[in-house]
């Protein structure tokens, strides 16, 4: 009686052991499989920072390239004018490298890729990316920053999943802007003839400043002119000898000016950027500014023209 007791004894402790390894087992599978679904979503964090979405991890590293570049050149248009000189380290991508740290991990989470290098060279490349006063070099170091990130779309564990409407794309088209900075033709309206006067009075009772205008731009009857105010422009619209004065418009030069069906175009250098920026008038006030590629503003105010390219833009 005493055996079968101490057999039964040890059969029951074999089963306790069997069935305490199982779940030590699977509990460790699942600590590592939330470890790793923990580290695949940091990187949807720090890729929606850095690419502006936590979606595309099967994109070519061109694709991802052309973002990261558009990226760049809405950065630097969305502080254009800020009235105080704009920080870089607390702009993208600089803003996004302290999200990177957290992806240092042991390389078992990562089924054994150690991921500590593309790491760094991104963290790295995202701290000194943007230059304001150099669009050329931001939009490579731009496109330098895909490299790493490649590396890092293929290696990382899955993370959650998005909704792709949530995440738009960027605004900017970065290939004119590259093309553009690479042609040699000088920004700017060319020099051309003045307006012809109209007889009667050109004001059409509305003041003027003193002076020939800096820049006009006619099309039949109508007419625009514009004249510096240190970093402001001012001026006035007229159609035929009935003129108005246009609100004050901040930007540097070089400055194009047309006329766009009904309305006027204005495109100016920023204050913090030599990038160029398209404003339309309508309802009685400048549009938000626009990038545009560095050329020469159409006459009908639609397009920008250098070496041969041509590109159109919106304003409303």
């Amino acid at each position: 009686m005493k055996g079968k007791r101490a057999v039964a004894a040890a059969v029951t402790s074999v089963g306790v052991l069997a069935i305490w390894a199982m779940a030590t087992v699977r509990q460790e599978d699942q600590t590592r499989e939330l470890g790793r679904q923990w580290v695949g979503e940091q990187w949807d964090i720090a890729r929606r920072c850095v690419v502006g979405t936590p979606i595309g991890r099967r994109d070519a590293e061109e694709a991802v390239a052309d973002r990261l570049a558009a990226n760049a050149v809405d950065t630097l248009a969305s502080v254009a004018f800020e009235d105080e000189a704009p920080d870089p380290a607390r702009l993208w991508p600089a803003r996004c490298a302290p999200l990177l740290s957290g992806l240092n991990v042991d390389p078992s989470v990562t089924g054994g890729t150690d991921l500590s290098r593309p790491v760094a060279e991104l963290e790295a490349l995202a701290r000194h990316a943007l230059t304001l006063d150099d669009p050329a070099q931001t939009l490579l170091r731009a496109r330098e920053l895909a490299g790493p990130i490649h590396v890092l779309d293929g290696a990382m564990p899955p993370g959650a999943e998005y909704d792709p409407t949530h995440f738009d794309p960027p605004r900017a088209d970065a290939g004119a802007f590259e093309a553009s900075l690479r042609c040699q033709e000088p920004a700017g309206a060319p020099e051309a003839a003045p307006c012809a006067a109209e007889d009667g009075d050109p004001g059409g009772g509305s003041p003027r400043p003193a002076g020939e205008p800096r820049l006009e731009a006619c099309d039949g009857e109508r007419s625009v002119a514009l004249w510096p105010e240190g970093r402001r422009w001012t001026g006035t619209r007229c159609e035929g000898t009935s003129c108005a004065p246009l609100p004050p418009l901040e930007g540097g030069e070089p400055v194009d000016v047309g006329l766009r069906g009904d309305g006027v175009v204005v495109v100016t250098r920023g204050r913090w950027t030599p990038l160029r920026f398209a404003r339309g008038l309508a309802d009685g006030g400048w549009s938000a500014p626009v990038p545009v590629p560095m050329g020469r503003l159409e006459p009908g105010g639609e397009a920008i023209t250098a070496c041969g390219d041509r590109w159109t833009f919106d304003v409303r």
